[in-house]
């Protein structure tokens, strides 16, 4: 068997071509883009803000993954509510009563178990105020005690400017 050395820097530069060749071809079976030490990119998480408008502060969510789901919070916000003039039933209301979370732009409820999460979110309570007894005008005294004599109950008859009562109004 005769072996044949080659000696010429024509040889030596195909063999170095040859070898580099087979490692790169080697390498790329095992290439995905990123050092091998790299850990993959942590998803992208966002952040549900509650604007609770005026009633008690409700936790933000963190770190909820993109297509994620927000969890209606545990506990409705309270908001507190001082009467003006009309006529009331007793006792006097001293709280809005909260209706439901609302995304930017709604009104509507916000459906935490079928709307996914893809960016940050602030959601505002939807409040309902209490409102005086209807029919009654409000700083309407004579009307006010008409209502009362004819319904059963309590009352409480706020009025929110002085009132000038001619003759005499008398509460059955």
């Amino acid at each position: 068997m005769k072996t044949t050395i080659c000696n010429s820097a024509r040889c030596r530069f195909a063999g170095i071509i040859a070898i580099a060749a087979v490692i790169g071809l080697l390498m790329a079976g095992c290439d995905n883009g990123s050092p091998a030490s790299s850990p993959p990119p942590p998803p992208d998480t966002f952040t549900v803000t509650f604007d609770s408008a005026g009633g008690s502060p409700v936790a933000n969510q963190s770190g909820i993954e993109d297509g994620g789901f927000a969890t209606e919070p545990p506990t409705n916000p309270t908001r507190a509510f001082t009467p003006g003039a009309g006529l009331w039933a007793n006792p006097l209301p001293t709280d809005y009563t909260f209706n439901h979370w609302s995304a930017p732009g709604e009104t509507g409820p916000f459906a935490f178990t079928t709307t996914p999460i893809t960016e940050n979110i602030t959601l505002t309570a939807q409040w309902t105020a209490p409102t005086p007894i209807a029919g009654v005008p409000v700083n309407n005294v004579a009307a006010a005690v008409n209502h009362v004599n004819a319904n059963p109950g309590r009352f409480t008859l706020l009025v929110g400017q002085v009132q000038a009562v001619t003759g005499v109004l008398t509460v059955n």
